[in-house]
This record gives C-alpha cells, structure tokens and sequence, in this order.
C-alpha cells in the first residue's frame, strides 16, 4: 500500500474566499460610488499574489527552468520529463487499478433551487509510492512525499447519495514532466524530491505543459489588453463631461475615498 498525502483542504477553501472577496469588492461598485472601480485595480494585484498555489508556483518555474537530462541533472531546483517506470504499485479506491499513485477526491454536491450544481471538498488525498522517471540518457528514483499533481486526467468518476467520486491517476509509461529538486540520498543515489525552499514539487503531463506555453502568450495578451480597456472605462465614468452651447469640457478625474460617509 503506498503513503498518502492529505492535501490541505483548508488552503482551498482560502483560495475560494479569496475570490469572493474580490466578487463582493467588484459587485459594491454598483452600491458605491464609480471610482471604487478604480481602487479595484490597486487591490487585485495583491489578493493575486497572495492567492497563490502549489500549481502557480508550478507553471511559474516550469517557465524559467530549462529540461535536464536525467543524467546531467544538476543537484537543486530542476525539471526533469521522462516515462514513468512502476517499483511497486498501488491500488485505486474505484475499480481497484493497479497504478504507480493516484488522487483521490471526495466532494458534496449542493444543488440550488435553478439546478445549479456546486461542490465542496471534504477529502482530498494523493497515493503513491516511489517510482522511477527514464529518459533517453538514464533514469531516476522519486521520492513522492508532497507530490502534486497538475492537470492528471480523470481516469475514474461517478456520483451517489449526493457525493461526487473522482480518482486521477499515475500510470506506468506516462510521459511527465516533473519540477522539484534533484538531490542525493544514502551511497550517493539520485533521487527527485520536494523542493522545501521553493516550496515546489509537481507532476503534470508532457503534452499538458506544451499547450499552455503555446497559449499562455496569448491569453497574457488578451488579458492586458482587458485591463488596459476596463481600466479606460473606469477613467471615463469618473470624468465629468459637459456639452454647454455646442462645446465639450473635460474635467480632471475625481478620485474620492468611496467609503467617506456623507451627512443626509
């Protein structure tokens, strides 16, 4: 049987606060004054950053780090892709598969009065034992403590007695590419592990991670390009504009404090 490794529930749940936050801050432009929608700008960047996860630390340095060979990885933070080669393998909670680790997720299902459905974690844990990654050029041992997974695809679903099952699985000869650290342990064997500094330590498929550097640009671009106009619509809804006899005069934008209480 392999280890298991809860992940931390109540991280997500901060994570999805965090959002509603930033939906109840933009819904209160309506309620409160237009330049609210201004100051919006200064707070997303930050909920951004502090909303952070295992996955965006992931893509952030599978992004600057090159691809080592098996053989020539250097000791630290690395990224390594290769077939995965079975040790001893477990078994899946759903249809009992044998595998090299797995995900498996439990959720509530809440249904609303429109049918609308939505879900809430109440188990979450990934199983696996250590496992080999072969390239080309060699192969090496990793070590699956406080491994993530990014973008496994479901192998296994199905809901009963409103709870929604979801397994995602780690099969031998999967091509993945991996971001951790390359150290060595007893008589000077490699292995791949978490990283503890970084705090980084993930699995995704090879084919995966090619299509979102393919898109990411673009999505980027498409992105800025929405700031830069909503941010323009901001300005222009907090600028007063007046026609008076056949001419336009333009103001300079009112920036108030949009929670400054005003005597009736």
């Amino acid at each position: 049987m392999g280890k298991k490794y809860r992940k931390n529930i109540a991280l997500n749940q901060g994570r999805i606060l965090g959002v509603i936050l930033i939906c109840l801050l933009s819904g209160s432009v309506l309620l409160l004054k237009r330049n609210l929608f201004i100051y919006l700008f200064l707070i997303f960047p930050v909920f951004n950053y502090l909303l952070t996860s295992k996955k965006k630390r992931f893509l952030k340095y599978q992004s600057i780090l090159p691809t080592s060979k098996i053989r020539s990885v250097a000791m630290g933070l690395a990224e390594i892709e290769g077939n995965l080669q079975m040790v001893a393998p477990v078994v899946t909670p759903i249809k009992n598969k044998e595998c090299i680790g797995y995900r498996y997720k439990i959720e509530i299902i809440f249904v609303d009065n429109h049918q609308n459905r939505t879900y809430e974690i109440i188990k979450d844990e990934i199983v696996c034992n250590p496992f080999f990654v072969e390239d080309e050029t060699g192969k090496i041992e990793v070590n699956p403590i406080n491994i993530n997974f990014v973008w496994v695809p479901v192998d296994e679903q199905y809901s009963k007695r409103g709870k929604r099952y979801t397994q995602y699985v780690l099969y031998p000869n999967d091509k993945m590419l991996l971001v951790g650290k390359s150290s060595l342990k007893e008589n000077s064997i490699p292995v791949f592990e978490y990283e503890n500094i970084k705090k980084v330590f993930s699995i995704s498929p090879s084919n995966k991670v090619v299509n979102y550097n393919i898109y990411k640009p673009l999505l980027n671009s498409f992105i800025s390009f929405l700031c830069l106009f909503a941010f323009a619509a901001a300005l222009i809804l907090i600028t007063p504009i007046k026609i008076e006899n056949n001419a336009i005069s333009i103001e300079k934008p009112k920036l108030e404090n949009p929670f400054k209480y005003k005597k009736l």
